[in-house]
């Protein structure tokens, strides 16, 4: 461990699970460490781990795919941030269906178990690597998702080693738990619709499995463009609570037909857009309630069905299919740096507020995994790291 005497402690950076005969305990003032009192350089922290001992951390592992009860937390070795990475102190963690996906081993991933979670994250930095410009111990940030996380260092940890162009500073008047649900979510709304697929001012989207995490966020951001939210949900309970995190209007599909509805919302024109994560064999119908020149817009597959789509239904009234991964969009700088600012703006303006469906303490995150699951929610689910 490299310590100087003079240097101010802000956070321990080593934690109190480091194991003997190098134990330590600490305050916020001090440390002491084999009954020596040594003060531990707050910026650039660096850890030299010997046979004496190791510094862990809690971390969720999967060591084989299955349902929620693989998700097991388990003791890891905690590194130093490397040059350009950031060390996080995770706080809040934002959940995504991917992250399901992941879990269950239906998610294209790069490696197979052993692997860690987690694409969304907020917290404050703990340490900073060599030539990290950017950032400094104490700063609140979050985690940009860039689609790799979770197979390196995910979120779903106390902490966590960023590179430092997949971090942004948190928004001033937003919590950790409000942050951590704000990246993928607005981002996916703003760089799907509006920098992909074109969607403008005047035009109606329909938005379907409108309780979802990106269903608030997709009303905010239209509204911020003025245009025309129409959400769609199988359940007539979240109705009312769909139409209170911000939709313009509401069709039960269950017991209202989508294609009548849409054509008296937009007298009888039909939808410029249908904004849809589920797919299969109700695309048909999507299609049927499109305008002329309309897009389908898919960024999910939650049905893995077939679309058996008809040619001609496209073709007479030159529909377009689309398809998005908000990760294509971030890998590329410029159009991360652009859809970071404009949710930045969005979010300090006050126009974007993130919704949360509930929070999960981070030991009962399989509970978490679970809840996403069985579809109760409207907004994010969040897990607290404390």
């Amino acid at each position: 461990m490299n310590v100087t005497p003079e240097s101010d402690l802000r956070d321990c950076y080593l934690c109190e699970r480091s194991q003997p005969p190098f134990t330590i305990t600490y305050s916020p003032t001090k440390i002491l460490t084999n009954g020596k009192v040594l003060r531990l350089l707050a910026v650039g922290v660096s850890m030299n781990i010997t046979r004496k001992g190791r510094c862990y951390m809690k971390a969720v592992i999967i060591r084989e795919f299955g349902g929620p009860e693989k998700l097991v937390i388990e003791d890891v070795e905690k590194r130093a941030p490397k040059a350009h990475e950031v060390s996080v102190k995770i706080n809040a963690i934002g959940l995504n269906r991917a992250e399901v996906a992941a879990r269950v081993g239906k998610y294209p991933l790069p490696k197979q178990p052993p692997i860690r979670l987690g694409f969304e994250g907020a917290g404050v930095v703990e340490a900073i690597g060599a030539d990290v410009r950017g950032f400094k111990v104490g700063q609140r940030v979050s985690v940009i998702p860039d689609g790799s996380s979770h197979v390196t260092e995910g979120t779903y940890a106390e902490y966590c080693n960023i590179a430092e162009e997949w971090l942004t500073s948190t928004p001033e008047n937003l919590s950790d738990e409000e942050s951590a649900a704000l990246w993928m979510a607005y981002l996916t709304s703003w760089a799907a619709l509006i920098d992909y697929a074109g969607a403008a001012k005047g035009d109606s989207i329909i938005v379907t499995a409108a309780s979802s995490s990106l269903g608030a966020p997709t009303f905010q951001t239209l509204a911020r463009e003025q245009m025309t939210s129409i959400a769609t949900t199988r359940s007539s309970d979240k109705v009312k609570r769909i139409k209170l995190s911000g939709a313009d209007f509401v069709i039960d599909t269950s017991t209202e037909d989508l294609v009548q509805r849409v054509k008296e919302i937009t007298n009888k024109a039909g939808a410029n857009f249908a904004y849809d994560c589920i797919g299969g064999p109700e695309v048909k119908t999507l299609i049927k309630s499109l305008a002329y020149n309309g897009k389908v817009l898919l960024y999910g597959m939650l049905d893995s069905r077939p679309m058996d789509l008809i040619p001609m239904s496209l073709m007479g009234k030159r529909i377009s299919i689309l398809s998005f991964i908000i990760f294509h969009s971030l890998a590329d700088p410029e159009i991360r740096a652009r859809g970071v600012r404009y949710v930045h703006e969005g979010a300090s303006s006050g126009a974007f507020k993130p919704l949360i469906a509930k929070v999960f303490p981070f030991e009962k995150i399989s509970q978490a995994h679970e809840y996403m699951q069985s579809n109760q929610q409207v907004g994010k689910i969040i897990v607290r790291v404390d």
